[in-house]
């Protein structure tokens, strides 16, 4: 296997880009908030940027259904809109930083920016 020999400094530099990327990269997925709506209007979920649940309204109306499987099959389902919806929001902020071609079906939003930075180092030590 080869191996990459680089200065410490050059380390160093390396390291401090990638971390200000994913520095950068956590203030916008701070600031990223998706809400969606049942199609009857009675349920509304708000997520934050990572898909976690920020808030669930109910509608009182709600309740004059006495169905609870269909309730939690609304709930879930208003939920992962609003999941769906922060995820697109966070892949819009962050393609400029995914390999070329990503789309947001092939891309872990968790990952991939970091890797790309590693790759795009890698490639530019393998050139020095």
């Amino acid at each position: 296997m080869d191996r990459v020999w680089c200065r410490p400094d050059e380390l160093t530099l390396d390291y401090g880009r990638i971390r200000e990327d994913l520095l950068t990269v956590q203030r916008k997925l701070a600031a990223v908030e998706a809400s969606a709506e049942s199609g009857n209007g009675l349920i509304s979920a708000s997520v934050d940027g990572r898909g976690e649940l920020l808030e669930l309204r109910l509608d009182p109306r709600i309740y004059r259904d006495t169905d609870s499987a269909a309730l939690a099959k609304a709930i879930t389902a208003t939920i992962r809109e609003a999941v769906t919806q922060a995820h697109d929001q966070v892949f819009e902020l962050t393609k400029h930083s995914l390999s070329p071609g990503k789309t947001r079906e092939d891309t872990d939003l968790g990952f991939d920016q970091v890797l790309h930075g590693l790759d795009r180092r890698l490639e530019k030590s393998h050139r020095s």
